[in-house]
């Protein structure tokens, strides 16, 4: 990754799903308080200004979301959440963007956290909402699958949400030393 110059401001953490919304869910854990657990550790974490689109278990429909980055003016989103499929063996991390800056942060993102997780599935380019209708560049960060009993049992062990937590609060911290224009 090149230094690029420094730009600062507001970050906005989009936790994902939330209230009637309980994104995916296996086996009784559901990704929505995983993602809000994971958000509220970053909050008390990093040193930079952030805002959180929800702190309870609240329905935030996807325009409200990107609202809330747009509306103040948000530097960079980074939209939590977990995965889940059919296949059991799917598990790790990855990573969407929608823009050339999001890659870069995409993957940023992934090369910080790889040691936590089962494996690095990549930086996707994808069209969600959130990518393409936030004001600044956006990530989405699936950080397990819910499916998988190695990621499942990772996502809801308190010593991993903190230490992901904390690599995912210096990531945003650094972003100080990148230029995240619009």
């Amino acid at each position: 990754m090149t230094t690029l110059e420094v730009k600062k401001g507001l970050i906005c953490i989009d936790v994902g799903h939330g209230g009637r919304d309980p994104g995916v869910a296996y086996e009784g854990i559901k990704e929505k308080d995983i993602v809000c657990e994971i958000a509220e550790k970053i909050s008390t974490l990093t040193h930079r200004p952030l805002l959180l689109t929800r702190r309870r278990d609240v329905f935030l429909p996807l325009r409200k979301r990107v609202e809330v980055a747009n509306r103040n003016d948000a530097c960079f989103f980074l939209s939590l959440h977990c995965n889940a499929v059919p296949d059991r063996l799917a598990k790790g991390i990855e990573a969407w963007y929608f823009s050339d800056t999001g890659k870069r942060l995409a993957e940023l993102f992934l090369d910080r956290l790889f040691h936590f997780a089962t494996v690095n599935r990549g930086a996707k380019k994808g069209r969600f909402f959130v990518l393409r209708k936030t004001g600044c560049p956006a990530v989405l960060l699936g950080l397990g699958f819910l499916s998988n009993e190695e990621d499942r049992y990772r996502l809801v062990d308190p010593d991993w949400q903190r230490l992901v937590s904390i690599k995912i609060a210096k990531v945003l911290d650094e972003l100080c030393a990148l230029a995240i224009g619009r």
